[in-house]
């Protein structure tokens, strides 16, 4: 967690313990074989699967695990909804920029909507963030504030915006 996610964008150990109690909510590991190569934390918010934390130990990423795993969330019937951090620049290469095609390229679609994630650390920090949802295509408007209320409920258990 900590290599793969920057403070502000992941709980203490107080908060994931507090998470993992929350029925709507679990944790996922994904393996190689025998061997620990990363997890995912998801939630239940209304009808869709919110993908809160999607990580692979680095000598696992480009062997496939990663598309498995996405494969795998996909099939459980829901839309499905993560948060990327925005694409800088024009350079193809940069981390942000290569993971959302991996993600477009897995069928998921950016919200063009302003979305920020609240801070974890406590403070009135906001991060800016995309959503990229696969099952289906472009929200309207609409949809995407019930989807951003919904997870700043549930997942962040905040006032929405």
């Amino acid at each position: 967690m900590e290599e793969a996610f920057p403070a502000c964008e992941r709980r203490t150990l107080a908060q994931h313990r507090q998470a993992a109690a929350n029925p709507l909510y679990r944790l996922e590991p994904i393996r190689s074989g025998e061997a620990f190569a990363g997890f995912l934390g998801c939630w239940h918010v209304e009808e869709y699967l919110f993908v809160e934390h999607f990580a692979l130990e680095k000598r696992f990423r480009g062997s496939g695990l990663g598309t498995s795993a996405l494969k795998y969330l996909v099939n459980q019937g829901r839309p499905v909804v993560l948060e990327v951090e925005p694409p800088k620049g024009f350079d193809a290469a940069t981390v942000e920029n290569r993971r959302i095609r991996f993600f477009e390229q897995s069928g998921f679609v950016r919200q063009p909507y302003s979305y920020y994630q609240p801070a974890y650390d406590g403070s009135d920090a906001r991060v800016p963030l995309l959503l990229m949802v696969h099952g289906k295509g472009r929200l309207p408007e609409e949809e995407f504030v019930r989807l951003r209320d919904a997870l700043f409920r549930i997942v962040y258990a905040i006032p929405t915006p």
